[in-house]
Parts: C-alpha cells; structure tokens; sequence
C-alpha cells in the first residue's frame, strides 16, 4: 500500500483530535523505544517535571489528565529500557546482608553474641561455611528491624 493510499484510509476514520497540550506532550518527548542512556535521562527528568507538576495545586484538571494519560504511555518505555540495561537480578543473600549491616553499623563479628552466637560462628556464616539459621534470622531481624526473609535469602 502507497502512502497515499494509506492516508486517504486513514483519513476517513474520525477520531477526535489530541488537545494541544498532549500534542506539545508527544513532540517533546516522542512515544517510542528507548535506545541510549542519554535518552533515558531526558526522558526521566521529563516525568520529574511532570510528576511535580501534577502534585502542583495551581495545574488545571484537564492538563492532569492528559500528563497522566501521556505518563501512562511513555513509562512502559522507560521500564523496557531499564528492564534490558539493568535486569533485576537475584537480591543480596542473608550472608552478604549481615556483612553490609556490619560495615554500616560499624559493628564487629563479637557483637552478635546474642541474636549468632560466638566470633566463630560469625566468621563462618561470613566466609560462607556455615548458613544463617531462621533463629538467627529472627533474632537479627529483630535487632536491625528488617523482614527476616532477607536473612533467609540464599
């Protein structure tokens, strides 16, 4: 089928037109697949400015309406991209959490005597030899106040 061709089907079918705003909307930021991180940042610091603006009291009705219809567009692209360049991969083990906690804590492997037990037995749930019991788990779950399934994750 020509161009031309396709014009005129097209040309017949009535559908009303986009208020300008979601023209202006739709040529600022097109609706298409994400190819570069660049992209990605324009399109990002476009629905900041958009987010903010529809928590703006003073934006009218119908211009919320249509940055919330454009946002419910224009995101899928943005998950897409994000979903390829940074796939969610498996989260921390309970292991690596403990170690985190300790650094950001500035705790010592001596200060789970209550929730592990002994330096030992710490050293070997760090170095991996040992596994994080669901004891464990509550007890430092209860102590950093973090759901204890991340101190059961494997």
């Amino acid at each position: 089928m020509t161009d031309v061709m396709l014009k005129k089907q097209i040309s017949k079918i009535h559908i009303k037109e986009p208020d300008p705003f979601f023209l202006f909307l739709i040529k600022k930021g097109p609706l298409r697949p994400i190819k570069n991180k660049e992209s990605h940042a324009q399109y990002l610091a476009l629905v900041k400015v958009l987010m903010r603006a529809l928590s703006d009291e003073q934006t009218n009705k119908a211009d919320n309406e249509t940055m919330r219809r454009y946002l419910s567009l224009l995101t899928p692209f943005i998950e897409n991209f994000e979903a390829k360049k940074w796939p969610a991969g498996k989260g921390p083990s309970g292991r690596e959490m403990l170690a985190y906690l300790i650094e950001q804590h500035d705790l010592g492997q001596n200060d789970f005597q209550e929730e592990i037990g002994t330096q030992p037995y710490v050293s070997a749930i760090l170095a991996g030899k040992k596994n994080i019991t669901e004891k464990h788990a509550v007890n430092l779950s209860n102590r950093f106040g973090i759901n204890v399934n991340v101190f059961l994750a494997k």
